[in-house]
């Protein structure tokens, strides 16, 4: 079980294992905790794990770190894949990125879900009521991240907060 302990010194994300002890996540080499952003605030807000691709999936919010070449400080969702080592101790080689923008008045993830064929949903609380794209699919292997569906233009559509695929 992958996560990240809120108040842990540099804010890293930790594993549970098998024996109940945390642990963690430590860089390529194994020597220091790994860094999704090094020098910058990369604010997890949701992580799943994709077997497929044996990495984790991390999606943060706006306003945060630029991701591969993208803007600072923009509305984007960032999400990046960080390949892990065999046990899942240590990530293992360069961390994939993608960023996607769903709503200018700023975004946060909120949910992961298994969605169709072997893609994630990722679903995306906004600060508009306006009919926007919040349910997002993402391809881990591509990092392709695309719109899946709108939902929006009724009182109370800012709040979306979670949502799951469903055949």
């Amino acid at each position: 079980v992958y996560l990240r302990q809120s108040g842990f010194p540099g804010d890293h994300i930790r594993y549970l294992d098998e024996f109940n002890t945390l642990h963690t996540l430590l860089d390529d080499a194994g020597l220091a905790p790994f860094d999704l952003a090094p020098g910058a605030n990369a604010q997890i807000s949701v992580m799943a794990y994709h077997a497929g691709t044996h990495s984790l999936l991390v999606a943060c919010g706006s306003n945060l770190a630029p991701v591969c070449g993208g803007v600072p400080n923009s509305t984007a969702v960032s999400i990046r894949r960080v390949p892990l080592s065999l046990d899942g101790t240590r990530s293992d080689g360069p961390v994939a990125c993608a960023q996607f923008e769903v709503s200018s008045s700023g975004e946060t993830p909120v949910q992961f879900s298994p969605g169709p064929g072997d893609t994630l949903l990722l679903i995306v609380d906004t600060n508009s009521n306006a009919a926007e794209p919040r349910m997002l699919q993402v391809d881990p292997v591509t990092m392709a991240v695309s719109a899946y569906a709108t939902n929006g233009s009724y009182t109370g559509a800012a709040a979306t907060n979670a949502g799951c695929y469903s055949t």
